[in-house]
This record gives C-alpha cells, sequence and structure tokens, in this order.
C-alpha cells in the first residue's frame, strides 16, 4: 500500500469522526441526509414528536414528510439557497429540538403548578364543607335557659308608688 493511500484513509477517518460529531446533537431525530442534485444541496429528513413546533425561515424550509399518527411526523429540512450549508441546518434542528425540550419542560412545569393548585383548592372545599357541616350541626344545638327559680319560689314584688301630697306647698324660710 502506497503512502498516499494510508494518508486519504486516515485523513478519511479522521473527517469521519469529525463529521459524526457535528450529528451528535441531533441524533436520535436524523433519519437520513440526501443530496438534491438539482440544486447542488443536502438535505436531512428529521423524526420529530408529532406536537412539536418549528418553522420556516429565511434560509430553511421545511416540509412533512410523513405523519404517524400518535408517534410522530417525519420531516424534510432544507436550504433555501445554495449558499446554507449543512451546518446550518444541523443548527436547525438542533434548534428545534431545544425549543421544543423548553417548551415541554415549561408545560410540564405549568400543569405540576396547576395540580398543586387543584389540590389546594380540593383541601379548600373540603375544609370549608366541613366547616359548613359542623356549623350546621351545632347551629341547633342549644338549650332554653332554664330558670333558677321554679315558680313556687319566685318572690312577687309590687312596687308602690307613693303619690305627692296635695294641698299647699312648704314654706321654706
Amino acid at each position: 500500500m502506497d503512502i498516499n493511500r494510508i494518508l486519504l484513509c486516515l485523513h478519511n477517518i479522521i473527517n469521519m469522526g469529525v463529521l459524526n460529531e457535528s450529528f451528535n446533537p441531533i441524533e436520535g431525530y436524523l433519519i437520513k441526509i440526501e443530496r438534491d442534485t438539482k440544486n447542488g444541496w443536502y438535505f436531512f429528513e428529521v423524526g420529530f414528536p408529532e406536537n412539536w413546533f418549528y418553522k420556516d425561515n429565511d434560509y430553511v424550509t421545511t416540509e412533512v414528510i410523513k405523519t404517524i399518527k400518535d408517534k410522530g411526523k417525519i420531516v424534510k429540512i432544507s436550504p433555501k439557497n445554495p449558499d446554507v450549508d449543512t451546518d446550518y441546518l444541523i443548527e436547525f434542528v438542533k434548534k428545534a429540538i431545544d425549543i421544543n425540550k423548553s417548551v415541554n419542560e415549561r408545560e410540564k412545569h405549568f400543569k405540576d403548578e396547576m395540580e398543586d393548585f387543584k389540590t389546594q383548592f380540593q383541601e379548600k372545599i373540603k375544609e370549608f364543607e366541613d366547616n359548613m357541616l359542623t356549623f350546621k350541626e351545632k347551629a341547633f344545638d342549644f338549650r332554653i335557659k332554664e330558670s333558677k327559680e321554679t315558680s313556687e319560689e319566685k318572690i312577687t314584688t309590687t312596687t308602690t308608688t307613693t303619690g305627692s301630697k296635695r294641698g299647699r306647698p312648704k314654706k321654706t324660710h
């Protein structure tokens, strides 16, 4: 084997390592890479969950190729012009992954927070209902005060008023 072939093999092995590293962030989403021979650029097919958000921008166009119910969708991501390289496509996919993971985390946080509110609200309702039940049960739980004096022991008092004497007023010296 001549030295040039060995160097070429080493060069390809090193470049494949670099290439593989660049695809690591989108591993698990990248289905295939194809070359558009008519336009001279590459495009990706990626698999995204069904509810994920992404959209075209000034450099990239997206197209749903296939939707698999309850699984996800296969999306074709391709450049809008030959100046857009594969590195940009990789960054676009990474951004879509990051944004959607962030959205999922925010939704999860919101749902957890709402569950906490729901639990607290249900506890408040239960506490209110228990308090109302206790109030209703005790509302008519009273006794008429019995008089300490029985009717035989009652002392009848009558008040008499003395009328004023009629006649002349007294003289005061």
